[in-house]
């Protein structure tokens, strides 16, 4: 089942970035594709949890199966 959320650039660490859900969980998507990374874009999406270890504390680690710009 696709999600849909707004993408969110952290200034943690570095920076990150992160998807906020409609449903409001934060997620930390380890494979977010530089032509998404993109403050305030609506996606849709599909991910799975992702056990990694990070220094960013902030939301759930994800990868992402699938993911669209919200229009499409």
């Amino acid at each position: 089942m696709m999600e849909s959320g707004t993408i969110r650039h952290l200034a943690l660490e570095g920076g990150a970035w992160g998807i906020e859900t409609d449903r409001g969980e934060k997620l930390l998507p380890i494979n977010l594709e530089a032509r998404f990374r993109v403050e305030g874009l609506r996606i849709r999406f599909r991910a799975e949890p992702a056990s990694v270890m990070g220094i960013v504390q902030w939301g759930r680690a994800v990868r992402l199966a699938d993911v669209l710009p919200s229009g499409e």
